[in-house]
């Protein structure tokens, strides 16, 4: 620009143009004199290499620095690589800070993620284990509670069938029964019935009467039965005084579970006796 407006020595200006303290001072000069007017002002100026490379500045002044390298010739094979340090440009913004670690992050990424899932797993446990002991404690009173309801049902239950037991014992056709059975060469076919009658009168499913020596005499339930011999019956010396019990009961089409009194009417003829049974249905 000086040597197109013929400012000065053309010569002192192409001499000054390679150096950069002298261009400085000879356009301070020339502003000093009055002799131009800048309309624009840089805040700052940049002088750049020409083995610099990428030099991308931002447009408000940001410096991106991590993609600028230098072009450097190459080494001649007999002198060894002389790498040159990087200069640092006038104005030049401070270095970024190093990046973090990627590692470090990932380790503790792991660790919270571990610390989350054992308190998770901690958590899951307490509560599984505790639900749990509460639903066993639960079910272990529910089953306390229907354990003593049947002992009791059962008790009661077993408290009305020896009162119809001892009724059917205590009844005109059992005494006439005794005293007919007692007697030598007594037919047994005459009360096979009985047993079902009896069982109807009372409101019982099963109703048996055995004779002294364990031999049925009638069976409500099971009248094909007849003439068999129950060895258990003659097992217990005295009947009266012992309470219902559980027993199996066969029947023409399989097996029950009953609940079963035994009463006996003794009819002292000789040293015979009858034995008769009641067994309803639990």
């Amino acid at each position: 620009m000086v040597s197109t407006l013929n400012f000065g020595d053309s010569a002192e200006a192409a001499a000054s143009s390679a150096d950069p303290e002298q261009l400085y001072a000879r356009e301070k000069k020339l502003l000093e004199e009055r002799r131009v007017l800048p309309l624009v002002a840089l805040p700052e100026y940049i002088g750049l290499s020409q083995n610099v490379r990428d030099w991308m500045p931002a447009r408000w002044g940001e410096w991106h620095l991590a993609d600028v390298w230098l072009d450097l010739p190459e080494p001649s094979p007999r002198s060894p690589a002389i790498r040159t340090p990087p200069q640092l440009l006038p104005h030049s913004q401070p270095p970024r800070p190093p990046e973090p670690n990627h590692e470090f992050r990932t380790k503790l990424l792991f660790v919270v993620l571990l610390t989350i899932f054992a308190s998770v797993s901690v958590v899951a446990y307490a509560v599984t284990h505790y639900t749990q002991a509460a639903f066993e404690a639960m079910d272990a009173e529910r089953t306390e509670a229907l354990v003593a309801q049947f002992k009791k049902e059962f008790v009661q239950r077993g408290e009305e069938i020896a009162h119809q037991a001892k009724k059917i014992a205590e009844a005109n056709l059992t005494e006439r029964m005794a005293i007919d059975l007692s007697r030598r060469n007594a037919d047994q076919s005459l009360y096979v019935r009985d047993a079902v009658g009896t069982a109807q009168e009372h409101g019982l499913d099963y109703v048996e009467f055995v004779n002294y020596d364990g031999v049925l005499i009638s069976s409500a339930q099971f009248p094909a039965r007849v003439g068999y011999k129950d060895d258990w019956v003659t097992s217990v010396k005295d009947w009266n005084d012992t309470p219902a019990f559980l027993k199996k009961e066969e029947l023409p089409d399989g097996v029950s579970l009953s609940l079963s009194v035994v009463r006996t009417k003794q009819h002292r003829g000789g040293q015979e006796f009858v034995y008769h049974r009641w067994t309803p249905a639990g």
